[in-house]
């Protein structure tokens, strides 16, 4: 019969094994201390992120508040995540959708496919990103994805009829913002436009922001000096997560009212914001570079083009940008 010492020292060994996770969050009024916390990960959504510890007890902390989670990340989660931050995205998903399938830690798997998202996203595959999105909604309708839905800022982002059906026919209201999205500019304009109104006074806040935004879409043409300005300060109450599709439709108006500059500095704000999604942040730079041009200021708009060229290469904006670079000389 074991002596209580070795059951003792076998209880402690299970325990530390049992602890498994470290979160690191910040701690302090201006966020810039540090706290580490161990334990494990029972759950980390969009709003939190509980740990539970080797007595049984459970404690959240806001997910705001995480800088980073020390855990065993399934295989291709790290490398896959390092490929994405690469622009490799091809690497990168395979990786990722390997890491999707090797866990059975529904967070882990949110991150895994918010990742994997991403990198449907930047080789201009929407319709990829957009199911995920769904998915990802439906496991935590808090998701962060949210912040970067593939939605149809401009006239370049084209999702096959099929996938958009089956957007329509679902009740999630991802699916739904999606559906409606990709549906403005067709035979469905009037239904997409009615289910953008219920959104943007639903519930979920992320979905109601970006729901609000895509209204502005349809009023471009007809949208005043004023319209533009209340917009704008509609966007500064926003997170700068969810304002880069916002700019872009700014830029849009102010170009259709002739103020180039305006229109400029909204595109390059756009851009700026979408800096993690090649695809939206490409094409606002891209239409800020022609309205400089269109207004005269070719020194600026061929810079602007370069830059497009350097930072965002693999993107649809880039092969059409290589149009407006000027011939050697």
């Amino acid at each position: 019969m074991p002596s209580r010492c070795v059951i003792s020292i076998a209880v402690v060994l299970a325990a530390s094994a049992a602890v498994a996770d470290t979160v690191t969050l910040s701690s302090g009024d201006d966020g810039k201390g540090r706290i580490e916390i161990s334990g494990t990960v029972v759950d980390y959504t969009g709003i939190e992120v509980t740990i539970g510890t080797v007595g049984g007890s459970e404690r959240s902390y806001p997910a705001g508040r995480v800088v980073a989670i020390d855990t065993r990340w399934p295989d291709g989660y790290q490398q896959g995540s390092e490929e994405l931050a690469a622009g490799k995205y091809s690497q990168a998903s395979k990786l990722l959708t390997a890491a999707v399938r090797a866990d059975q830690r529904a967070w882990v798997r949110r991150l895994a496919m918010e990742k994997l998202m991403d990198c449907y996203a930047a080789v201009g595959d929407p319709g990829s990103a957009g199911r995920l999105l769904v998915e990802l909604a439906k496991s935590d309708p808090t998701t962060p994805a949210m912040r970067r839905a593939p939605l149809a800022w401009h006239s370049g982002t084209q999702v096959a009829p099929a996938v958009v059906a089956e957007w329509q026919a679902s009740n999630q209201p991802a699916a739904r913002l999606l559906a409606s999205s990709y549906s403005l500019s067709g035979s469905d304009r009037a239904a997409a436009l009615e289910t953008l109104a219920s959104l943007a006074h639903g519930g979920d806040e992320q979905v109601a922001r970006l729901a609000e935004m895509q209204q502005w879409r349809t009023q471009v043409v007809t949208a005043s000096s004023s319209d533009v300005e209340r917009w704008e300060k509609r966007l500064a109450e926003l997170p700068d997560s969810l304002q880069a599709g916002g700019w872009l439709v700014v830029g849009d108006t102010h170009r259709q009212l002739r103020q180039a500059d305006s229109a400029a500095l909204a595109y390059l704000r756009a851009s700026m914001l979408a800096e993690k999604r090649p695809q939206l942040a490409a094409a606002a730079m891209l239409r800020a570079a022609k309205t400089l041009e269109a207004d005269g200021k070719q020194d600026e708009a061929q810079q602007l083009v370069a830059e497009l060229m350097r930072d965002y290469p693999k993107t649809a904006a880039a092969s059409e940008a290589k149009n407006m670079l000027q011939s050697p000389e």
